[in-house]
């Protein structure tokens, strides 16, 4: 069976992918901090939120990141930390306050990675995304979100053509939301490991990216400074663009 290791920063669809992809494709995607390929120099788990540590693997698979645009992420990290708080420092932040926040306040529920540091959300996308990246010689594969959910069945199609993934049979899309909250399995909180049973239990509104809703949350001051704080040749690289927050151009090859 072929393997791929995951990449991507949270709220950008990396649970949705690998359960599409591990539906659809006779294929391993590891993801979830699965220390069993670590060496014996292995000290940082293989995590696809963390620092890249494909140089510890036994084995280097096919990388694969997934990608959010910055506009679309930021709306769904806020709404998803306000269903599943962090902290009562974050519980009454509004939307704005939010993005110009530093992600630090995150290390302690989120263990996001020092390398990570940045002075607000943008700063930690471009950085993050930045390393994933930049750390393979060999070929990885971008797998942008907006791209699977305008047409799942093409999207995968293109990255099972550049790995040589066997099908499993006719394809399937995932109706249900796709969830795994670390943090509430961790502390074994049953209110909110409640919430997440009932959003795995809702069917999928795609709507929100589909109809560019995410934009409503947006004034004119706050697009103005997600601008600001955009890096251009990255973002080029990802086939995303600051002056048209709805614009995506599709990656029809590997990176």
């Amino acid at each position: 069976m072929k393997e791929i290791q995951l990449y991507g920063l949270f709220r950008t669809g990396t649970c949705y992918f690998a359960k599409l992809v591990e539906s659809n494709f006779f294929v391993k995607i590891h993801h979830e901090g699965d220390d069993r390929n670590l060496n014996s120099k292995g000290f940082c788990t293989n995590w696809k939120h963390g620092p890249y540590v494909g140089h510890l693997l036994k084995e280097e698979f096919p990388m694969v990141i997934v990608t959010k645009s910055p506009y679309s992420w930021l709306v769904s990290c806020y709404n998803y930390w306000r269903k599943f708080p962090l902290g009562p420092e974050l519980d009454n932040f509004t939307f704005e306050q939010f993005v110009k926040a530093s992600p630090c306040c995150l290390e302690g529920s989120a263990t996001v990675p020092f390398m990570f540091r940045a002075k607000n959300l943008m700063q930690y996308y471009w950085n993050a995304n930045y390393h994933w990246t930049s750390v393979r010689s060999t070929e990885f594969f971008v797998m942008q979100y907006e791209a699977m959910l305008e047409d799942a069945e093409k999207a995968l199609t293109q990255l099972a053509e550049c790995f040589d993934l066997e099908p499993r049979g006719e394809f399937k899309n995932i109706e249900k939301n796709v969830l795994w909250n670390w943090r509430t399995m961790l502390k074994g909180d049953d209110h909110h490991n409640q919430l997440a049973d009932d959003v795995r239990d809702q069917n999928f509104d795609s709507s929100h990216y589909k109809e560019k809703k995410y934009l409503d949350y947006y004034n004119d001051d706050l697009l103005k400074y997600v601008k600001n704080e955009w890096d251009i040749e990255l973002g080029n690289k990802l086939a995303y663009r600051s002056e048209n927050p709805t614009y995506f151009e599709k990656l029809t090859f590997p990176q």
